[in-house]
């Protein structure tokens, strides 16, 4: 089994709204995670950030994609922050000057054991503690 990946927010978006440019880039690592081949992380913040434009836009279907998609694939799983998370989270922010949510992510990304953090984020490439991938990079 290849080494765990952490996804960003920006991975579910562009893979749930079938984004143009980056849907077709997403479907197979996806499709490798729905296989349970490739084991996957991300957080409660992810969660949180997909869901708030459906919501505000009443849009119930799109809400259920993206609950399923959560809750029924076994090889993704979702990280909530404990106290330690929020100490890793400080330093990165203090060290990095990333957004909050971007260094609870990293923090947590670190704290599953991931290689690799999958983002679409180019001003995180920078963060040395683990491999920054860019989703627009993938061939």
């Amino acid at each position: 089994m290849k080494s765990p990946v952490f996804l960003d927010t920006s991975c579910f978006i562009y893979l749930v709204e079938n984004h143009p440019g980056f849907a077709h880039k997403l479907a197979p690592i996806f499709q490798q995670i729905a296989q349970g081949s490739l084991e996957a992380y991300t957080s409660v913040i992810s969660v949180t950030e997909v869901l708030v434009n459906p919501i505000k836009l009443g849009n119930q279907s799109l809400v259920e994609k993206y609950n399923n998609l959560f809750t029924n694939v076994p090889s993704l799983h979702i990280c909530t922050p404990e106290y330690q998370t929020a100490l890793l989270a400080a330093s990165i922010k203090a060290n990095n000057g990333f957004k909050l949510p971007d260094s609870y992510q990293l923090a947590m990304a670190i704290e599953s054991g991931c290689n690799t953090f999958l983002t679409n984020d180019d001003r995180l490439r920078k963060f040395p503690d683990i491999k920054v991938a860019l989703v627009s990079q993938i061939l």
